[in-house]
């Protein structure tokens, strides 16, 4: 119980945040919003307490809690007008009549998709135990390094020469929340890594039907969301205690929030992209990729997309920047002042790829993807996505949908020019140890991007 006091701890400390960002936007739906609230809260868990290491030369509980609880008062002191406004809508909307009949419909099919959610998730819970300790990549790239922050005291940067096989590069997103979550519960890490490998799937599920519902219809995008947490091949990757989890529940919660912004040219969920885009560069070096990419286009089609006669575009990418550049600070501090430097990408490999480039890795890479795809354990998944792809190829290519087709596909291309310069590990090895590991946290955002293509309405002006 005390590991959730932990994440709730996250959670309104999230609440503070959004609500400060988005005061003078319109009203949310409350369900976007919680699981916005807990995604930004979680991501500032994480960064407090690695500030605090940064500040204090290791773990020190009692520090960390103080510094959560200062910022909870003085975002709430901020939010105190705010939320007197927002009381005497909300009073007057929830206690009224005509609400309570334009609403019902919506409410039942809330409490339908809940109640699963809900039941899946005991499910899920079981199915982690019988792994409790994940997988073994994921035990030395994450785990262990939790442990390190947890007991290693003032000596907790010796992490950082560890073999590097480990990948001590690596951002410490995943860890750092761990260490969050043991100094408030004080739990053993078995069961604290459990809890937020559970955590992160189950959210990932509901932000999917949750973002899709916004814009297509409910049982349609109840049907998307029941169909990735229903795959047992995806559950098993999720819960195996990767970073890969919690960086696709951010890869999905930054796209939902561009499109909103694109959508509805909201100055606040601008703000909140940028923001949530930052945090992706503090979860994986991949993440880094992701995050820089995801900014350029939605910049890109910022700049194009807004008409200045009814707003200022410059005034958009200014907040896409602003909230961009507060959180991946951290990732640029870690990677600057701490990380050692990567083997993988260097300027020596970069400027060998056309020596590299050759039929033979070619014709490896496009055999390991294909075998990934089409891998039984998916339960033709990614089959079904294709089949979709291709039967509704334009609706890729229309208004805000085509920011995010564009992101897949030079996505993919960076994918490759990463396998094509390998050079310290076996190819064929590298890629069956990190393709499933990269469909787990692309699948929830295609998931969404082909449901949201197919069915999407039209009211973008």
């Amino acid at each position: 119980m005390m590991i959730f006091l932990a994440y709730f701890h996250s959670f309104i400390l999230g609440c503070q945040i959004v609500a400060f960002i988005c005061k003078n936007s319109p009203p949310m739906a409350p369900a976007l919003y919680n699981i916005l609230a807990l995604g930004v809260g979680l991501g500032g868990s994480s960064a407090v307490t690695f500030l605090s290491f940064l500040c204090f030369n290791g773990l020190h509980q009692q520090e960390i809690i103080a510094i959560h609880s200062l910022l909870i008062m003085t975002f709430l002191l901020f939010n105190l007008p705010h939320y007197r406004r927002t009381y005497h809508q909300f009073h007057s909307n929830v206690f009224s009549l005509k609400a309570f009949n334009n609403c019902w419909r919506a409410w039942m099919v809330n409490l339908f998709f809940w109640g699963i959610f809900i039941f899946l998730t005991k499910i899920i819970y079981t199915l982690a135990r019988s792994h409790p300790f994940g997988e073994w990549d994921a035990w030395a790239l994450w785990n262990m390094k939790t442990k390190f922050l947890i007991l290693g005291g003032s000596a907790w940067q010796n992490l950082f020469q560890l073999h590097w096989h480990t990948q001590p590069d690596y951002p410490l997103f995943l860890p750092f929340l761990n260490v969050w979550v043991h100094t408030i519960s004080n739990a053993p890490l078995q069961k604290i890594t459990i809890a937020t490998s559970v955590v992160f799937t189950m959210l990932t599920g509901a932000l999917l039907f949750i973002g899709l519902k916004k814009y297509i219809p409910p049982f349609i995008a109840g049907l998307a969301s029941l169909i990735l947490l229903t795959n047992r091949y995806y559950l098993f990757m999720a819960t195996a205690q990767y970073a890969d989890i919690v960086l696709g529940f951010y890869l999905l919660l930054s796209l939902i929030v561009l499109t909103i912004t694109l959508r509805e040219k909201n100055l606040s969920m601008a703000f909140l992209f940028g923001f949530i885009s930052g945090l992706l560069m503090f979860i994986k070096n991949e993440g880094i990729i992701l995050a820089v990419l995801l900014i350029t286009l939605g910049v890109l089609h910022v700049s194009w997309g807004i008409s200045p006669a009814r707003d200022s575009y410059s005034k958009f990418v200014l907040k896409i920047l602003s909230g961009f550049f507060l959180t991946g600070s951290l990732a640029l501090a870690f990677k600057i002042f701490l990380a050692p430097a990567n083997r993988d990408i260097s300027l020596q490999t970069a400027n060998l790829t056309f020596s590299l480039l050759s039929l033979e890795k070619c014709l490896i890479i496009g055999k390991a993807f294909y075998n990934a795809l089409a891998d039984p354990a998916w339960q033709y998944l990614w089959w079904f996505i294709i089949v979709m792809g291709a039967a509704g190829f334009k609706k890729y290519f229309i208004k805000e949908t085509v920011v995010i087709t564009f992101f897949f596909l030079i996505y993919a291309l960076i994918l490759f020019a990463i396998y094509i310069t390998t050079v310290n590990f076996d190819l064929s090895w590298r890629l069956m140890r990190t393709t499933p590991r990269i469909l787990l946290y692309l699948l929830p955002s295609l998931l969404f991007l082909s449901f949201y293509a197919h069915w999407r309405n039209n009211e973008t002006p």
